[in-house]
Formats: structure tokens, C-alpha cells, sequence
């Protein structure tokens, strides 16, 4: 059960990974598209992990009445766009 204020957030999160494996599978089955490679899957893996997923896990602290992470801890650095 996830909170309807969580909802949002959750659902930028899910929809960055839902790309992401989408990607992967593609790669697998040799349709990859321009671009995409198994690097660059991990790259975006690893950008959602510095903002959807890092937003969605200091929500769920915040739910919860646990401190945020940015109180405690810095946001880990994003990298620009490409």
C-alpha cells in the first residue's frame, strides 16, 4: 500500500525504470535503437538513482515522520542532460 501522496512520485520513479528496462530488453533482442547500449542503460539507471528514486525515498521518509535525506545528507550530484 503506498500512500496517495506518495502516488506521484512513485510513478515518475516507476515510469524511469519502466523506460530503462525497456531499453534493456530491446538490447537483448539485438533491436536496440540508436544510442542504446547496455552502458548507456546503466547510465540512466544510475541518473534515476540520483533524482526519481532518491526523491521517491526521501518522500517515503518524510511519510514516515524519518528525517529527509537533504537534512542529513546531500543529494547526490546529478549529471547534466545529454
Amino acid at each position: 500500500m503506498l500512500p496517495d501522496a506518495l502516488l506521484p512520485v512513485a510513478a515518475v520513479a516507476n515510469g524511469d525504470l519502466w523506460k530503462i528496462y525497456e531499453m534493456v530488453r530491446r538490447i537483448e533482442r539485438g533491436h536496440e535503437e540508436s544510442g542504446e547500449t547496455l552502458e548507456a542503460a546503466h547510465d540512466r539507471l544510475r541518473e534515476a538513482t540520483r533524482s526519481s528514486l532518491f526523491d521517491l525515498r526521501e518522500a517515503m521518509r518524510r511519510d514516515l515522520g524519518v528525517s529527509a535525506l537533504s537534512e542529513g545528507a546531500d543529494r547526490p550530484a546529478r549529471r547534466s542532460q545529454q
